[in-house]
């Protein structure tokens, strides 16, 4: 861990919940309710509780009224000591107090929220059914409306600390990248791998992992969790796609890159050229205002001009993301032109392409490889890395 931690501040409090009630005084929207079924999932409450807390592995709500402070709820009754950990701590969060997650406190909290506008926004995806359902039975007068992506939309653009929150993430894999030109060699298995990659952030005081891996001779664009119940083990002249993920008090960094067990094959090598070519292309392009529509095209036109197939003809993982309180806040793709935005100041991005042969089918020569984090600042990308990047990394 760093000397200086990257926190969250109350300055930090107050530009969120400026900018999610001028969004809601917009929508006309007297409350909103979001949850989260834990892990990364409860990335959209926690973007207005705050600070990480024990107990965010469980499924979590809040309530955001357009006045007054909001109300979490988490846990069952029936675990009365897991509301006891948030209580011993409570000094440390933005909020002063927290209830148990049933519709009858969530209603109680309501019951209490001025209703002008009889129209509250509530996140319909991430939401338990019987939650949701006895909220909405609860106010038959009332217009609910889908609010989960609203809410995504304000995380794509970070304050000065939380882009300190993904660059510490950013710092920890690294440490795992480098960890790995000792650590890797034939005969270990995908799940030893990503075994030491979890110690690694772990003692780095990471809070979740999602770390995926793929290992072959050619055929390295399908990465996956490791398995242990069919385990696979990487051998000598293998490939193995490396994404090294995790989050730091909830914020992700990630690196994505290939370690090669001895020379790769020739078409390995001309597939990671390719890939790197326009990654940088792609980069070159991204500045406030730029789509992300127009990034994504000239990252597949790049990947074409070296005669390969770009990810959505071959569909693997799109060309990159926004990353913040969760991994992806907004895609880089040209499959759905409806969903491009527009890139804006402080954004985190991560670009990580792909390419494949023509006659491309798995276990034929495919590579998804070098992922890099950057924030965007007015003039352009900065790399959020601490060391220089290595897309591909060969084990003698």
């Amino acid at each position: 861990m760093t000397k200086n931690a990257p926190v969250l501040t109350l300055e930090d409090k107050k530009w969120r919940y400026e900018r999610i009630r001028n969004l809601m005084k917009e929508k006309g929207l007297d409350a909103i309710v979001l949850g989260g079924n834990g892990g990364g999932t409860n990335s959209k409450v926690r973007y207005i509780t705050g600070p990480y807390f024990k107990g965010a592995s469980a499924s979590m709500y809040v309530i955001f009224p357009l006045e007054g402070e909001p109300m979490p709820f988490a846990f069952r009754e029936s675990r009365p000591y897991n509301m006891q950990n948030v209580r011993a701590h409570i000094d440390e969060y933005w909020f002063s107090t927290v209830r148990y997650a049933k519709v009858d406190e969530m209603v109680d909290f309501l019951n209490g929220v001025e209703k002008k506008n009889k129209k509250i926004g509530i996140d319909f995806t991430t939401i338990n059914y019987n939650i949701c359902n006895g909220i909405v039975k609860a106010y038959p007068d009332i217009e609910f409306v889908e609010f989960g992506e609203e809410i995504v939309h304000l995380m794509r653009v970070s304050s000065q600390n939380e882009i300190a929150h993904c660059r510490e993430a950013t710092r920890i894999c690294d440490l795992v990248w480098d960890r790995m030109r000792t650590f890797l060699k034939p005969g270990l298995y995908e799940h030893e791998i990503t075994a030491e990659w979890s110690k690694i952030m772990i003692e780095n005081r990471c809070d979740i992992t999602f770390n995926l891996v793929q290992t072959d001779r050619l055929d390295v664009s399908r990465f996956w969790f490791p398995d242990t119940r069919a385990p696979r083990k990487v051998e000598e002249g293998h490939m193995l796609m490396m994404e090294i993920t995790a989050a730091y008090d909830g914020y992700w960094g990630q690196r994505v890159g290939c370690a090669s067990m001895g020379k790769p094959d020739p078409i390995l090598l001309k597939l990671n050229v390719a890939i790197e070519d326009a990654r940088n292309e792609g980069a070159k392009m991204i500045m406030p205002g730029v789509s992300t529509y127009d990034v994504a095209k000239k990252i597949d036109d790049v990947i074409n001009s070296h005669g390969f197939l770009n990810q959505n003809e071959f569909k693997t993982a799109p060309q990159g993301h926004i990353i913040n309180l969760t991994l992806d806040c907004g895609t880089f793709w040209t499959r759905r032109k409806e969903d491009a935005f527009l890139l804006e100041e402080n954004m985190v991005v991560q670009l990580h392409p792909a390419a494949a042969v023509k006659d491309f089918d798995i276990w034929k020569a495919g590579m998804f490889n070098g992922g890099i984090m950057y924030v965007l600042e007015k003039d352009g990308l900065k790399s959020l890395h601490s060391k220089p990047y290595e897309q591909l990394m060969i084990i003698e």
